[in-house]
């Protein structure tokens, strides 16, 4: 699809950029998801590297996640039929999910998770849209894609 080779040459020159493109997808895909239909195993493909790259910034890496989000809005049983979503995109996930700012310090994340500060960061990212996820696609597919 050439959208998604102008997403992933736009990120590679500006993430501000990129982040924008995706979020035009996100806005295309809204009243014309059937775009994407016939390149879903791409589109997840390109959503999973995003989320799964740690050098992008989070807002980035929830975008692209948004993306596949309203995409399952629209094609929930295409996206727990293809193997990307079950191989790609829950690995990715999963990986978001145990990300931390606090690598080296224990007493630094449980204080952190004791906040009553506004979450944000990776892991945050990942569990929200794990569990958008969950209400688009249905518990019992998410059991089985994991």
């Amino acid at each position: 699809m050439v959208l998604l080779k102008i997403l992933i040459d736009t990120l590679k020159s500006s993430e501000e950029d990129g982040r924008a493109a995706i979020e035009s997808l996100i806005n295309l895909s809204e009243f014309q998801c059937d775009i994407f239909r016939n390149y879903l195993k791409e589109t997840v493909h390109v959503v999973s590297e995003i989320a799964s790259c740690s050098k992008f910034d989070d807002s980035t890496r929830a975008s692209a996640l948004d993306l596949i989000i309203v995409i399952s809005q629209h094609m929930a049983e295409d996206l727990t039929k293809i193997s990307e979503t079950k191989d790609m995109l829950f690995p990715a996930l999963l990986y978001m999910a145990m990300e931390t700012d606090h690598q080296d310090s224990l007493d630094e994340w449980i204080a952190d998770q004791e906040s009553d500060e506004i979450k944000s960061g990776p892991s945050y990212t990942a569990n929200n849209a794990l569990s958008r996820l969950a209400i688009e696609l249905g518990g019992q597919a998410i059991a089985n894609l994991i």
